[in-house]
């Protein structure tokens, strides 16, 4: 359907209703690529009531229902197997994108027009917690908003984002009920406090390493979507890529938050770590004396570069330097380096 101008082909249709039923669904569902017009605006123009607009609407509705158009109805039912390979729900902003992935916002309103003149599904309006969503009935609003919430306080027990198949059998074991990884998907992506995020997992909305909105909190998400160090350049320049909401931070402030939180590991020369993935922070001296600390007969000088090497990326040269240079390290008889006793 991605070559189809779903709405020149609903334009042609409309022939079926009165002038004025015409020109208000045309302003209320944007079929000439304008914005959709609010209820009120439209009264405005024609001098009568919100409501009086919208049983128009719901009237057109009816007729465009009980007339045989083979067209809409091939559209409406692409549109349905659309839905059910989404486990019978999607939320409206997503729909109009799985159909048309390079203008979806100009079919927006088309693609509301044909599911609602289809029979077989059911709108679940927008409501403080969730988005609008589409759905064959299999999923009622109770229902809906029961699972949300659920799916929001599974996520708040664990504390960071989950795979989708691992949330849906937390959610059995809390629920002792089957939901499929695809309904759970479905209804993260039409959810205010439910996020999709990448490798296929879930997290919410609000979690800064999210939804960030600091500089230390951009400074994370970008170093843990990268899942390897960065240059503090590198960090600086993801972070005007990703273009969050927020003003993009310099080169120096990034470098000074870096250098501030305990979060991120110095690693090498301006290249920096998340301390989750096992860095640690200090001095390549630091190191070497915490390596050598618990080994009384001490390491050779391979094994040293082999460990410092997995914790920083420095030359080989510096941990020998420091090796040599501190008179904390000293050689033993079998050529092993050791910590001097005091």
């Amino acid at each position: 359907m991605e070559k189809l101008d779903l709405n020149q082909k609903i334009f042609e249709n409309l022939n079926l209703l009165k002038g004025r039923e015409q020109e208000i669904l045309i302003s209320r569902f944007g079929l000439t690529n304008e914005a959709n017009k609010t209820l009120q605006a439209i009264g405005r123009k024609y001098g009568i009531t919100r409501e009086r607009v919208r049983q128009i609407i719901n009237f057109s509705f009816k007729k465009l229902k009980r007339i045989k158009n083979l067209e809409f109805e091939k559209l409406a039912h692409k549109i349905e197997k659309i839905i059910d390979s989404q486990g019978g729900l999607i939320a409206e902003n997503q729909l109009a994108s799985q159909i048309f992935p390079n203008a979806a916002t100009k079919q927006v309103g088309a693609v509301e027009i044909i599911c609602r003149i289809n029979p077989n599904l059911i709108k679940i309006k927008k409501t403080p917690q969730t988005e609008a969503f589409w759905t064959t009935g299999k999923i009622k609003l109770a229902k809906l908003l029961k699972i949300n919430k659920t799916l929001i306080e599974l996520l708040n027990e664990a504390k960071k984002t989950q795979i989708i198949e691992n949330l849906a059998k937390l959610y059995f074991t809390k629920t002792k009920l089957n939901l499929s990884p695809t309904i759970i998907k479905s209804i993260a992506s039409g959810s205010n406090k439910l996020i999709l995020c990448p490798n296929n997992t879930i997290g919410l909305s609000f979690w800064p390493e999210i939804n960030p909105k600091n500089t230390r909190d951009k400074i994370f998400y970008v170093l843990n979507h990268a899942q390897k160090p960065l240059h503090f350049i590198e960090i600086t320049q993801q972070i005007s890529n990703k273009k969050f909401s927020t003003k993009n931070p310099t080169q120096t402030t990034v470098h000074n938050e870096l250098i501030s939180d305990d979060r991120f590991v110095l690693i090498g020369r301006g290249i920096y770590a998340l301390k989750k993935w096992g860095y640690e922070p200090g001095t390549v001296f630091d190191l070497i004396r915490k390596i050598l600390k618990n080994k009384p007969k001490g390491l050779t000088q391979e094994q040293i570069c082999e460990q410092i090497l997995q914790k920083r990326i420095i030359s080989k040269n510096t941990i020998l330097m420091n090796l040599n240079s501190h008179q904390e390290f000293i050689k033993n008889k079998t050529g092993r380096w050791q910590i001097a006793r005091k």
